[in-house]
């Protein structure tokens, strides 16, 4: 699977819907989002994060296309793969290609021990063992 783009692009095209355990893993989802009817919900649909009125993606996207709840965010973009057909759609819809798999693509620097790996890894030439 290549690594995200993060182009936020998932989260300004398809409906994001989250359930009742990921609002109670993430409390601002029941503030933030709609809650569906009753006779709406279903075990993975709950609350409705995108579309919303006034809202040119998810409730949680920020400026930057960075997730304001990424690390207790809904079941369903748990799920969504970078690189997948629906990715691929999505980037189409804003004008971007498809996210080419590629072994020697980057990785996202996330933290600085990351920065480090990446250093460590450029550090080795191809074919030295790894």
């Amino acid at each position: 699977m290549p690594p995200c783009q993060m182009c936020g692009c998932c989260c300004r095209t398809f409906s994001v819907f989250a359930s009742r355990q990921d609002a109670a893993r993430e409390p601002r989802i029941a503030v933030e989002a709609i809650a569906l009817e009753p006779w709406l919900q279903t075990e993975e649909r709950a609350y409705r994060l995108f579309p919303l009125p006034f809202h040119e993606g998810c409730a949680f996207l920020d400026p930057t296309n960075r997730c304001g709840i990424h690390p207790t965010r809904p079941g369903v973009c748990r799920k969504f793969e970078p690189g997948c057909p629906q990715c691929a759609e999505a980037r189409a819809a804003h004008g971007l290609p498809p996210i080419a798999e590629s072994r020697s693509a980057p990785k996202p620097i996330r933290d600085s021990q990351d920065a480090w790996q990446i250093a460590d890894d450029g550090a080795t030439s191809e074919g030295a063992g790894r």
